[in-house]
């Protein structure tokens, strides 16, 4: 995994009380015996190895590691018209910018743009151990703002959806050909002029699930690529669902709950699951985002590591 120090490096504002009401008994016992002999930062560093390792053995219990090769986060627009396409083109660029800042390989797959911004985008990041940080991404994420693209100054509620899953190197997922249905498409992501005027994306329709990509040239690679994406998220979605008596790890995914609220009008972000709040949401909102990253596996840590 990722050196956890390489990201404290660039992390911000982590306070030990509320790190301390995230994790379980055996966690929180272990690490009072050993705060009177470390320091904040040196202590804060240790619950976050422990947390690390505590939750990578659930994730390979659960979702067979081995075969998981990167995890894809998806951005679409929900509630707020043109304020939600500029703030899903805002999120886009927030995370682009926390992945370019720590080095992480990712690349942009697809990207459906809009008006104001973007309806959809899809982002797949090559590091699936990376993906305990990211798994709880994934939910609503409601701002509050004065709107640009009103007149009256009030403040505007928007919000935007994450999704994070998975991407299986080989899932093992029959799909039923009369439920799937591929259309090719006009590109509209990156690869140049080729891209933007040839049909060579790829819209997969399966169930009310909608997939696009349109990263490659090829027609054929980019349909390989969607059916990949499809395939994961339905095994995942089965294991999360096979596995709801026995952990808690599907507390971890849940689309259609509110996980955070920007108010960027008082300047701070509250975490609803971690019932936590954070100031400076503009900084970030410009990928500052290693301290909700530190909170995601704390909390997961929490809910999975009893």
């Amino acid at each position: 995994m990722q050196n956890i120090v390489k990201l404290m490096t660039y992390t911000k504002d982590i306070n030990l009380q509320n790190v301390k009401k995230l994790l379980p008994d055996k966690i929180l016992k272990e690490i009072e015996i050993l705060e009177d002999s470390f320091t904040s930062q040196d202590l804060l560093e240790y619950i976050l190895q422990i947390a690390q390792e505590c939750i990578t053995n659930v994730f390979d219990n659960i979702l067979d590691t081995s075969n998981i090769e990167g995890f894809n986060l998806t951005i679409i627009t929900r509630q707020g018209g043109l304020d939600a396409q500029e703030l899903a083109q805002q999120f886009l660029k927030m995370y682009v910018s926390f992945f370019n800042k720590t080095h992480i390989n990712y690349k942009l797959i697809d990207l459906k743009t809009s008006e104001a911004g973007i309806h959809q985008a899809i982002i797949s990041i090559f590091n699936s151990q990376l993906f305990p940080f990211f798994i709880n991404e994934t939910g609503i994420h409601r701002v509050e703002r004065y709107s640009p693209y009103k007149r009256q100054k009030k403040i505007y509620t928007s919000s935007i959806e994450v999704n994070v899953t998975p991407t299986f190197s080989y899932p093992n997922i029959n799909l039923s050909n009369k439920l799937l249905k591929i259309t090719p498409i006009k590109a509209s992501g990156p690869g140049g002029q080729y891209v933007n005027k040839a049909m060579t994306g790829i819209l997969l329709n399966y169930n009310g699930i909608h997939i696009r990509v349109s990263t490659y040239r090829s027609l054929e690679q980019n349909k390989k690529q969607a059916l990949q994406i499809l395939k994961s998220k339905l095994l995942f979605d089965q294991l999360i669902n096979n596995r709801k008596q026995g952990t808690n790890l599907y507390k971890l995914y849940s689309t259609n709950q509110i996980i955070r609220t920007y108010d960027l009008v008082l300047n701070y972000v509250k975490l609803h699951r971690q019932k936590i709040k954070i100031k400076k949401a503009s900084e970030i909102l410009k990928g500052e985002i290693a301290t909700l990253l530190m909170y995601n596996i704390l909390y997961a840590t929490g809910q999975t590591c009893n």
